[in-house]
């Protein structure tokens, strides 16, 4: 009995480590199917979002430049104090410029998504601030920014907008002339590299040392520009084709000008990069700034006072004593009712709140409109009414008749 003993413990151990080795087959399948399930989820989630370049309405192969412009058109059409309703795709458009303006994190999301960007920036301390109304900020003027950049001149356009123009908004397409570096010689000048030498003036130095004789006997010398290539050092053999070696074109631009409702005069819209190129790449090309002005030549029954507006209206003697009610065409083409009891003293003014101008910084918000009233009587009172009047009065109308040099009144 007890050689058998060994042998029965051995089978019940066996026996025993089948469904432990059944349990670990089942841990790992649940396992893997929950994995692949996370990552089919990822998948989905990540298909039903927008791709970054979508947001931005770019191709994936689009270069810095275009990133740049895409994100100002964007920025100023879905900037939430414009539109409020926007903000969370003005939100998400600010994300998408923020990884792919940095070459970094457009390499991280190019190869991860969205996901990896997020994974790359937690294990980096101090990143960028994530708030897209500071992307807007520094984009646009008003940020810190950490260096100062060299920049091209400007370009300014006036634009005359009349009342209602200012009242409602205008958008309008800017058309211009810009110099941009040539795109066939990449700004060198030179048909070729092979056309590109050491200019043989100043050795490549891109100055000269020239001496002088001031007098006799005595000799200055001074450092000048090289009159040959113009300081850099380079001579062409063979000019460029197309910009006939002078770095820079001529090209067409056209911008999309919306003009915020309520501007005020002299605001001025700056798009930033869209003037002049320059051929040296340190120097960022200008901007254009758009400044609004009131186009005086189309006069308005309105007036404007900073945010607010003035109307003046006429009152005949009835309304004056008997109350009126008035209507008028406001210049959205709403009509406004003005409504008064009593008698109106000419000069009376009537405050309408919230139908003045649009206020650009609050959201839809409004002035007043403010509504004086004047009295205007006829030129002569005759026939029913002067009976009616001397009735209602209970006094004749004094009759005027010369005589003389002097005017006498009589009853």
């Amino acid at each position: 009995m007890l050689l058998l003993s060994p042998s029965l413990g051995g089978s019940s151990s066996s026996r025993r480590s089948r469904p432990l080795r059944r349990t670990r087959l089942h841990s790992s399948l649940l396992f893997l199917l929950l994995a692949l399930f996370l990552a089919l989820t990822t998948l989905v989630i990540a298909a039903s979002s927008p791709s970054y370049y979508k947001l931005l309405d770019i191709d994936p192969s689009a270069d810095a430049k275009t990133i740049k412009k895409a994100y100002r058109r964007l920025a100023q059409r879905l900037h939430p104090d414009k539109h409020p309703e926007k903000e969370e795709e003005f939100v998400k458009m600010s994300e998408a410029y923020q990884v792919l303006s940095d070459e970094e994190l457009r390499k991280v999301y190019d190869k991860f998504g969205e996901d990896g960007v997020k994974r790359h920036q937690a294990g980096k301390a101090g990143g960028a601030s994530n708030d897209p109304f500071d992307v807007f900020r520094n984009f646009f003027g008003g940020g810190r920014q950490d260096q100062q950049v060299r920049k091209g001149q400007s370009k300014q356009f006036n634009l005359l907008l009349d009342l209602q123009q200012i009242y409602l908004g205008h958008t309008f397409n800017l058309e211009y002339e810009r110099k941009v570096v040539c795109n066939t010689c990449d700004g060198s000048g030179a048909r070729s590299k092979e056309d590109m030498g050491t200019c043989g003036g100043c050795q490549g130095r891109g100055v000269r040392i020239v001496t002088q004789e001031i007098m006799p006997g005595f000799r200055t010398q001074m450092q000048t520009v090289c009159n040959i290539c113009s300081g850099t050092g380079i001579q062409i053999t063979h000019k460029c084709s197309k910009c006939n070696g002078q770095k820079l074109i001529l090209e067409k631009a056209e911008l999309e000008v919306e003009i915020d409702p309520g501007t005020e005069e002299g605001e001025v819209y700056v798009f930033e990069g869209e003037a002049d190129e320059e051929v040296d790449s340190g120097i960022e090309a200008g901007d254009i700034i758009v400044r609004v002005n009131s186009d005086r030549s189309h006069p308005s029954l309105f007036r404007r006072r900073s945010s607010h507006l003035y109307l003046t209206r006429t009152l005949t003697l009835p309304d004056a004593l008997l109350g009126f009610t008035d209507s008028f065409q406001h210049m959205d083409g709403r009509n406004i009712t003005l409504s008064r009891t009593g008698v109106t003293q000419t000069g009376w003014v009537g405050t309408i709140e919230g139908e003045g101008m649009p206020i650009r910084s609050s959201k839809g918000k409004r002035g007043n409109l403010y509504v004086e009233y004047e009295l205007v009587l006829p030129e002569r009172v005759e026939g029913d009414m002067l009976k009616v009047l001397e009735k209602a009065f209970g006094r004749k109308a004094l009759k005027a008749t010369t005589g003389g040099a002097h005017t006498h009144e009589e009853l």
